[in-house]
C-alpha cells in the first residue's frame, strides 16, 4: 500500500492545476496583467501546500491581549 499524507494527497490535487497554470501561461500573450494573474494564482497553490505540510491554520494557543499599532511590542 503506497505511503499518504495530507501533503502527498494535496500535491496530487494541484497537479492537474498547475498543468492547467502551465498550460495558460504558454499560450498567452505575455503582458503585466498575465504575469500578476499567474504570479496570484501560484501563491494560493503554495498557500494549499505550506497549509497541508503546516497541518492548517490553528488558532494561537496563548494570544496576546495587546499588539502596538505599529506591531513592535505586544504584552500578555
Amino acid at each position: 500500500m503506497p505511503h499518504s499524507s495530507p501533503l502527498l494527497d494535496e500535491l496530487e490535487r494541484l497537479t492537474d492545476e498547475m498543468d492547467l497554470l502551465l498550460a495558460c501561461g504558454r499560450a498567452s500573450i505575455p503582458s503585466h496583467r498575465l504575469v500578476e494573474e499567474l504570479a496570484d494564482e501560484a501563491r494560493r497553490i503554495a498557500r494549499r501546500l505550506d497549509e497541508a505540510a503546516r497541518g492548517g491554520c490553528r488558532p494561537l494557543s496563548n494570544p496576546p491581549r495587546y499588539v502596538s499599532p505599529d506591531g513592535t511590542k505586544a504584552g500578555w
